[in-house]
């Protein structure tokens, strides 16, 4: 268990670095095709837009069911300029002033609801390598495939969603050393370790895919950018 464990931190922490670049060169590359910083924002939307979407409803069904307020919603993608450098905001919603636990739960809802259409996705459409390989489902899997990669690239939570859990997550990790110090065990029983393993495994194996592919977009995009790059200072030399 504390294998599959340690896999799926890891395989999330590969993602997250995957999704930033990505999406920063989506947008050049887009930027270079359109030579429009607004028409490249608007393909950008439309091609995240299940994402998108996804990242948003879960901000606000976490805020709902958690009974915090919430202020407009938006899908649309928007650049902040901080000196030099660009960052790419995908969608918005505007949560009112709450205690930092439900804002660490309403900040990780993305995540935690990714990871669940994630492994839905494949435990329904990609159960193992031969559905995959299977040129019969191509569509589907053609389909699936595009859903994994605009999903896992936008279901990571910003700095501003996570700024709550720098004060939250202390107070949690204490607690449970307290109850730890003081004898507290907590025990499962040996078919739920299993049942647990076993999710995680498959999770896992998910999340491996989607890697593998938000892998593959990242090499084409960053070979592409680069031999373009080459040529534009080989003409201007």
């Amino acid at each position: 268990m504390f294998t599959q464990v340690f896999l799926l931190f890891f395989l999330l922490s590969f993602l997250f670095i995957l999704s930033q670049k990505i999406t920063s060169h989506i947008f050049t590359f887009l930027y270079w095709l359109t030579k429009s910083e607004s028409l490249s924002l608007w393909f950008f939307v439309l091609l995240f837009l299940p994402g998108t979407i996804i990242h948003e409803l879960s901000h606000f069904l976490l805020a709902t069911i958690l009974r915090v307020p919430t202020g407009e919603l938006s899908i649309l993608t928007a650049i902040e300029k901080k000196g030099e450098e660009r960052e790419i905001k995908t969608g918005k919603l505007t949560i009112g002033k709450t205690d930092p636990f439900r804002l660490s739960i309403i900040g990780l809802a993305p995540l935690i609801v990714g990871l669940v259409i994630i492994y839905l996705i494949g435990k329904t459409f990609l159960p193992d390598i031969s559905y995959i390989l299977n040129t019969k489902y191509l569509i589907l899997n053609t389909l699936c495939f595009y859903l994994l990669f605009a999903i896992s690239t936008t279901m990571f939570s910003s700095k501003k969603d996570l700024e709550s859990l720098m004060i939250a997550l202390p107070i949690v990790l204490l607690l449970f050393l307290s109850l730890y110090i003081i004898g507290v065990r907590i025990f499962l029983e040996n078919t739920l370790i299993d049942k647990i393993t076993k999710i995680l495994s498959d999770l896992n194996f998910y999340l491996l895919i989607t890697g593998v592919l938000d892998f593959i977009v990242y090499l084409f995009l960053a070979t592409n950018l680069t031999f373009w790059r080459k040529i534009l200072r080989f003409k201007s030399s």
